[in-house]
């Protein structure tokens, strides 16, 4: 499959740039805080020095240790082990597989952006919540307002690129906006939810989320009026049984904190509401009716999901312990009460985790092909493609029943094909339509298809469903038992061809697919390829091509095709009959 300039994908080279860039202010700056320090060459330490001087990032001060408790920026310090051991990796193998159009990398490329976009929403919130002071002090206690901006203005690329990265790609990765897309990601049958186990777990995984996120999760983001007295006891048991300073610091019942150092929390249960929640809602959707052009969507809200839970579990890990539990203020926590609440994150943190896996590779599998064939699927057996139907535009899968077509033509060539409720259809796969540009083919064939919507005829074989692909069109069809017509005088060289019920309509809006053998003069010397100029076809040429039919059907020879040889002399077509 060629693929186009970077130039010519401006997105892409934006994100070319952007991992680029990354990778040594990882290396130089960021990656400081995971560093045994007696390794940091001197001017890497005097740079950031200078960083912290001059703009007072509590962010990267935190995440290296330098003020407050350690329980207070933990959650900073598992960014950038974060950083470290999954996003330095993913900009080296993002830069190399969007400069060369490697879309099998795509799905990592979302799980990348959407766990990064992830991690700059608390991030962003801190620098909001930091407290203010008219002067620059050291030690980290508070920010002027121009230092905050600052450092806001330098870390708005880094949440707006990945964010827009997780929707360009996904995008990329599911377009089925027309009727004539060919979605990438269908590449099996849908099959009952009770006989794909991981979809079953991850729907299941969402079931058991949303009254959990409803009941509990968000209280802390619910006005207390209209809270429950049920859903408030639930809380007030569960806080007073495990002590979890997560959910008490969402509802800021956290004592001898600065609320800055538990916004990261509130952070996320407003995540929760506006993208982690809906998602499991589309997640139900998508999975059990095995809408796989959701995939994407998924792929990043577990990788988002399970984004989250890392800041959490290592809070939890360095939360302060005591060997009694708290009688208030949530200031320690039992050891029992750590792992009572460890325990229900392991399956928050797995789950999706194994669910952004998954789903990764089994896109990346079906974009793997699309980068081989140069289109999203090859024909092969066993091979599931997905149309969308021209009736209603719903969608509907088709396996390819053979490898081997069961005809060929000079443009387009018939595979057998099987539905979901086992009826045989006919797969005419176009592989060179018209000449012209692409945009000029996909003009023609919308219009074929708008033409196809209206006819409704019983001697007029229906076109159920289409598909295109980068090099291939492709047409569901019935499929007749004893083949076309023309093979089945062939092998019935007896047949009486005068009781044949023939009939001839005129569809102004309907051009037959035309062959050398049946195609008018005029067509053949007609427009100019090279400039982009489509064959001009009308009413006139369309009788042409249907009497040429006829008269090889009334032929006693049906195997016999009228064929002609062309030439051009001196600007004159001459054309001349031959028998095969």
């Amino acid at each position: 499959m060629t693929t186009a300039p970077l130039s010519s994908r401006p997105l892409d080279a934006l994100y070319v740039a952007f991992f680029i860039i990354h990778i040594p202010c990882s290396l130089i700056v960021d990656l400081q805080a995971l560093y045994p320090r007696a390794l940091i060459p001197g001017w890497m330490q005097a740079l950031v020095s200078w960083y912290f001087s001059t703009y007072g990032d509590p962010i990267l001060a935190g995440g290296m240790g330098l003020y407050g408790r350690p329980v207070d920026v933990v959650w900073l310090k598992s960014f950038f082990y974060l950083e470290g051991f999954f996003q330095l990796p993913v900009f080296f193998i993002g830069a190399w597989a969007l400069y060369y159009g490697r879309h099998t990398w795509y799905p990592l490329l979302i799980a990348y952006a959407a766990s990064t976009a992830t991690t700059l929403v608390p991030c962003m919130a801190y620098l909001f919540s930091y407290p203010i002071a008219s002067e620059k002090v050291s030690g980290f206690a508070t920010m002027t307002v121009a230092q905050r901006w600052q450092v806001i203005g330098m870390m708005m690329p880094w949440v707006l690129i990945p964010t827009l990265m997780t929707v360009d790609l996904s995008r990329h990765s599911s377009d089925t906006t027309d009727i004539v897309s060919f979605p990438v990601l269908r590449t099996m049958t849908v099959a009952p939810l009770t006989s794909r186990p991981l979809d079953a777990l991850y729907v299941a995984f969402f079931i058991v989320h949303v009254p959990i996120s409803l009941i509990v999760d968000f209280q802390a983001l619910y006005p207390a009026s209209l809270v429950p007295g049920w859903m408030r006891g639930i809380t007030q048991w569960y806080l007073s049984t495990h002590g979890d300073p997560i959910l008490a610091g969402g509802m800021d019942l956290l004592t001898g904190i600065r609320p800055a150092d538990v916004v990261w929390i509130k952070s996320f249960s407003y995540l929760e509401l506006l993208f982690q929640f809906p998602s499991c809602l589309i997640g139900i959707w998508a999975l059990s009716g095995g809408r796989r052009a959701w995939y994407p969507w998924l792929i990043a809200y577990g990788a988002s999901t399970a984004t989250t839970l890392v800041p959490c579990v290592a809070f939890i890990l360095a939360y302060p312990v005591a060997a009694e539990k708290a009688a208030s203020g949530f200031g320690t926590m039992t050891i029992e009460q750590k792992w009572q609440v460890l325990q229900p994150m392991v399956p928050w943190i797995v789950i999706p985790a194994l669910m952004c896996i998954d789903l990764s590779l089994r896109v990346a599998r079906v974009l793997a092909a699309q980068d081989r064939n140069g289109g999203p699927v090859a024909l092969r057996k066993g091979a599931v493609l997905m149309f969308t139907s021209i009736a209603d535009e719903k969608q509907f899968d088709v396996t390819v029943v053979s490898s081997k077509p069961l005809a060929r033509g000079s443009t387009a060539d018939i595979y057998e094909g099987k539905t979901a409720d086992k009826n045989r259809v006919a797969l005419k796969v176009i592989t060179k339509t018209v000449d012209g540009d692409d945009m000029a083919r996909e003009q023609l064939i919308r219009r074929e298809v708008r033409a196809a919507q209206q006819v409704r005829h019983s001697y007029i074989l229906p076109l159920t469903g289409m598909a295109i692909t980068d090099s291939h069109t492709i047409i569901v069809s019935p499929l007749m038992k004893n083949g076309n017509l023309l093979l089945y005088l062939k092998g019935h060289p007896n047949a009486n061809r005068n009781a044949l019920d023939i009939v001839s309509l005129t569809l102004p809006e309907v051009r037959l697919l035309y062959t050398p053998e049946f195609a008018g003069p005029e067509l053949l010397f007609a427009g100019d390829p090279q400039a982009g100029q489509l064959p001009s076809k009308n009413m006139q040429l369309d009788v042409y091509a249907f009497g040429m039919l006829m008269i090889q059907i009334s032929s006693s020879h049906a195997e016999n095709r009228l064929r002609y040889s062309q030439e051009n002399r001196h600007g004159q077509a001459a054309l001349r009959r031959q028998s095969s």
